[in-house]
């Protein structure tokens, strides 16, 4: 299947369960940071999760889902809010912030006619199937000011699996921040009527570098990075020159380090710079050995990895075209060093 047809069957608020309604103005302002502002005009940050389960209860999951995540806006109220922008007359600037207003995050329940085997079983999913899945697709964040900041769509599919995909807007936070929120969902959604979390409380108020990246240069590295994946094939050009960019967490590493419960954008950005030809000529190692290099030199400073399922491991995420993959796919010694 190439593509999937998406209907919502309904679309809904959801408020903090400790939300009391306030009068205007009277919210919490969350600054931006520098390391917040740059990500403005990438699209919305995107995670999708995938449950097979049965068609009994299904209603009841649903609900349960949006009770747990109304809880879970307890502990990330932020999350409920909206993006707003203060004009500075005296010196004619701006400020970006997060108006903790709890107008709420937006939840879709919709229903699909796919199956879990269309999701899991090809090699290359198409991104037509999956697009569908997720709501705020494409949505710049500066667009926080009118859209939610976390959007979160329920699909039911056919076999009676649900897709769980969540849009965050990432000037809000980046993906150790999303995967804490997603993660402290999960444990307040099986405690049913405990709605607890045993993870510590988060940190919001921002921190800044003394020495930031200029939004200017890493808002570069992130578009240059966007082109050359776009326009790599496995036809290789020996003199064209592969762009590698890698955005790492970098909590514990600063001086003094921030906690890992800090909710926003703490980055750094490592980059790796090869001709194509150099890449075929030596082989995948010398790009291996140039990625250690750089997250190691990036690390005593102070393609997106996350930690892995297993502890010691990680999962590197890579956006390439489908034909660049097969390229890969195909090539025996690519293969055997990332299985081993």
């Amino acid at each position: 299947m190439s593509s999937a047809e998406v209907r919502h069957v309904s679309t809904t608020k959801v408020r903090p369960a400790s939300y009391i309604d306030e009068p205007t103005g009277n919210h919490r302002r969350i600054d931006l940071s520098p390391g917040d502002l740059v990500f403005l005009r990438i699209a919305y940050m995107q995670k999708g999760l995938l449950y097979s389960t049965d068609k009994k209860c299904i209603n009841e999951k649903i609900s349960n889902l949006k009770t747990s995540l109304s809880h879970t806006l307890d502990h990330f109220f932020p999350l409920a809010g909206r993006l707003a922008i203060e004009k500075h007359e005296d010196d004619n600037t701006i400020s970006v912030y997060i108006n903790c207003n709890y107008e709420g995050v937006e939840f879709i329940h919709a229903t699909a006619d796919i199956s879990v085997e269309d999701i899991v079983s090809p090699t290359y999913v198409p991104q037509s199937l999956i697009d569908p899945l997720f709501s705020l697709t494409g949505v710049p964040n500066y667009k926080g000011q009118s859209h939610p900041l976390l959007s979160v769509q329920v699909t039911e599919l056919r076999d009676g699996a649900i897709f769980v995909g969540c849009s965050a807007n990432h000037s809000v936070c980046d993906g150790t921040s999303s995967w804490h929120f997603i993660n402290s969902w999960s444990e307040i959604a099986r405690s049913f009527d405990n709605h607890t979390t045993s993870c510590p409380p988060r940190v919001f108020e921002r921190w800044s570098s003394r020495k930031p990246i200029a939004p200017s240069v890493f808002r570069s590295l992130l578009l240059t990075s966007c082109r050359r994946q776009s326009s790599l094939n496995d036809n290789y050009d020996d003199s064209r020159v592969l762009v590698v960019l890698i955005l790492m967490n970098n909590r514990t590493k600063l001086i003094p380090p921030l906690p890992e419960t800090y909710f926003g954008n703490s980055l750094v950005a490592g980059l790796v710079t090869l001709k194509e030809g150099e890449l075929i000529k030596k082989g995948s190692g010398v790009l291996a050995l140039l990625l250690k290099e750089m997250v190691q030199t990036a690390i005593t400073r102070t393609t997106t990895v996350s930690p892995g399922p297993v502890e010691g491991s990680v999962d590197i995420e890579i956006c390439l075209p489908v034909e660049v993959f097969k390229a890969m796919e195909n090539d025996a010694e690519f293969m055997e060093a990332f299985s081993s």
